[in-house]
Protein backbone atom coordinates (compact mmCIF):
# COMPACT_ATOMS: atom_id res chain seq x y z
CA UNK A 1 0.00 0.00 0.00
CA UNK A 2 1.27 3.83 -0.69
CA UNK A 3 1.98 6.20 1.31
CA UNK A 4 -0.64 8.39 -0.10
CA UNK A 5 -3.13 5.35 0.16
CA UNK A 6 -2.36 5.10 3.99
CA UNK A 7 -2.34 8.19 4.79
CA UNK A 8 -6.16 8.26 2.87
CA UNK A 9 -7.38 5.15 4.54
CA UNK A 10 -6.12 7.09 8.21
CA UNK A 11 -7.77 9.94 7.25
CA UNK A 12 -11.26 8.48 6.41
CA UNK A 13 -11.20 6.55 9.21
CA UNK A 14 -10.50 9.31 11.89
CA UNK A 15 -13.51 11.46 10.01
CA UNK A 16 -16.21 8.17 10.72
CA UNK A 17 -14.83 7.97 14.16
CA UNK A 18 -15.42 11.71 14.65
CA UNK A 19 -18.94 11.33 13.30
CA UNK A 20 -19.19 8.25 15.75
CA UNK A 21 -18.13 10.17 18.46
CA UNK A 22 -20.82 12.96 17.99
CA UNK A 23 -23.47 11.21 17.63
CA UNK A 24 -22.77 8.78 20.82
CA UNK A 25 -22.51 12.17 22.67
CA UNK A 26 -25.03 13.62 21.37
CA UNK A 27 -27.82 10.95 20.02
CA UNK A 28 -28.92 9.82 23.61
CA UNK A 29 -29.70 13.34 24.90
CA UNK A 30 -31.56 14.70 21.45
CA UNK A 31 -33.69 10.99 22.33
CA UNK A 32 -34.48 11.91 25.89
CA UNK A 33 -31.39 10.32 27.75
CA UNK A 34 -28.99 12.84 28.84
CA UNK A 35 -25.87 11.69 30.37
CA UNK A 36 -25.13 12.02 34.17
CA UNK A 37 -21.79 13.50 33.79
CA UNK A 38 -23.38 16.45 34.62
CA UNK A 39 -26.31 15.94 36.87
CA UNK A 40 -24.61 16.54 40.18
CA UNK A 41 -23.09 19.95 39.79
CA UNK A 42 -23.48 23.31 40.69
CA UNK A 43 -24.20 24.44 37.10
CA UNK A 44 -25.07 22.04 34.57
CA UNK A 45 -24.79 24.53 31.51
CA UNK A 46 -21.69 25.12 32.85
CA UNK A 47 -20.53 21.46 33.35
CA UNK A 48 -21.58 20.94 29.90
CA UNK A 49 -19.47 23.98 28.23
CA UNK A 50 -16.65 22.63 30.23
CA UNK A 51 -16.74 19.17 28.71
CA UNK A 52 -17.23 21.19 25.23
CA UNK A 53 -14.43 23.21 25.59
CA UNK A 54 -12.43 20.34 26.03
CA UNK A 55 -13.62 17.80 23.50
CA UNK A 56 -14.45 20.22 20.98
CA UNK A 57 -10.68 21.76 20.14
CA UNK A 58 -9.05 17.63 20.22
CA UNK A 59 -12.04 16.86 17.76
CA UNK A 60 -11.55 19.76 15.61
CA UNK A 61 -7.69 18.89 15.82
CA UNK A 62 -8.44 15.49 14.44
CA UNK A 63 -10.60 16.81 11.42
CA UNK A 64 -7.76 19.11 10.37
CA UNK A 65 -5.58 16.10 10.43
CA UNK A 66 -7.96 14.04 8.60
CA UNK A 67 -8.66 17.04 6.11
CA UNK A 68 -5.09 17.57 5.65
CA UNK A 69 -4.64 14.12 5.07
CA UNK A 70 -6.97 14.03 2.14
CA UNK A 71 -6.39 17.12 0.48
CA UNK A 72 -2.88 18.42 1.65
CA UNK A 73 -0.54 15.69 1.45
CA UNK A 74 2.41 15.40 -0.72
CA UNK A 75 4.41 12.48 -0.89
CA UNK A 76 7.12 14.82 -1.68
CA UNK A 77 6.98 16.28 1.85
CA UNK A 78 5.62 13.02 4.03
CA UNK A 79 7.68 14.54 7.35
CA UNK A 80 4.70 17.55 7.51
CA UNK A 81 1.96 14.99 7.73
CA UNK A 82 4.54 13.07 9.96
CA UNK A 83 4.74 15.98 12.48
CA UNK A 84 0.74 16.10 12.42
CA UNK A 85 1.06 12.64 13.48
CA UNK A 86 3.06 12.75 16.06
CA UNK A 87 0.33 15.19 17.62
CA UNK A 88 -2.30 13.05 16.97
CA UNK A 89 -0.43 10.50 19.57
CA UNK A 90 -0.48 13.03 21.65
CA UNK A 91 -3.54 14.92 21.53
CA UNK A 92 -5.73 11.38 21.19
CA UNK A 93 -4.01 10.11 24.24
CA UNK A 94 -5.28 13.01 26.30
CA UNK A 95 -8.67 12.27 24.87
CA UNK A 96 -8.53 8.67 26.09
CA UNK A 97 -7.60 9.95 29.87
CA UNK A 98 -10.68 12.34 30.11
CA UNK A 99 -13.28 9.76 28.32
CA UNK A 100 -11.60 7.44 31.22
CA UNK A 101 -11.94 9.87 34.04
CA UNK A 102 -15.54 10.10 32.73
CA UNK A 103 -15.94 6.10 33.03
CA UNK A 104 -14.54 6.30 36.92
CA UNK A 105 -17.03 9.04 37.60
CA UNK A 106 -20.33 7.35 36.31
CA UNK A 107 -19.12 4.30 38.13
CA UNK A 108 -18.50 6.26 40.93
CA UNK A 109 -21.78 7.78 40.79
CA UNK A 110 -23.89 4.36 39.78
CA UNK A 111 -24.81 5.91 36.50
CA UNK A 112 -26.41 3.90 33.77
CA UNK A 113 -23.99 1.03 32.45
CA UNK A 114 -25.30 2.16 28.58
CA UNK A 115 -22.92 5.76 29.51
CA UNK A 116 -20.22 3.59 30.22
CA UNK A 117 -20.41 1.19 27.37
CA UNK A 118 -20.42 4.38 24.69
CA UNK A 119 -17.37 6.08 26.53
CA UNK A 120 -15.63 2.74 26.61
CA UNK A 121 -16.11 2.54 22.72
CA UNK A 122 -14.73 6.18 22.40
CA UNK A 123 -11.86 5.50 24.53
CA UNK A 124 -11.04 2.06 22.37
CA UNK A 125 -11.44 3.75 19.50
CA UNK A 126 -8.93 6.57 20.51
CA UNK A 127 -6.35 3.85 21.24
CA UNK A 128 -7.26 2.42 18.07
CA UNK A 129 -6.80 5.98 16.67
CA UNK A 130 -3.25 6.26 18.22
CA UNK A 131 -2.18 2.75 17.18
CA UNK A 132 -3.12 3.13 13.71
CA UNK A 133 -1.59 6.94 13.45
CA UNK A 134 1.89 5.11 14.75
CA UNK A 135 1.81 2.69 11.91
CA UNK A 136 1.51 5.05 9.49
CA UNK A 137 4.30 7.54 10.89
CA UNK A 138 6.33 4.67 11.13
CA UNK A 139 5.35 4.00 7.32
CA UNK A 140 6.57 7.61 6.52
CA UNK A 141 9.67 7.47 8.48
CA UNK A 142 10.63 4.43 6.22
CA UNK A 143 10.08 6.60 3.09
CA UNK A 144 12.21 8.96 3.97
Amino acid sequence: MSNKTLVQLYSHITIWAVIYGLLVAHVPALIGHPWNTCENCISTLGCILLVHLFEAPLTLFNLYVAWYGLKRYSPAKPGLYNSLLGTVLTVNLVFFCFECIFIYINMKALGPSWENWLLASIAVMLIGSCTLAIYVKQKLLESI
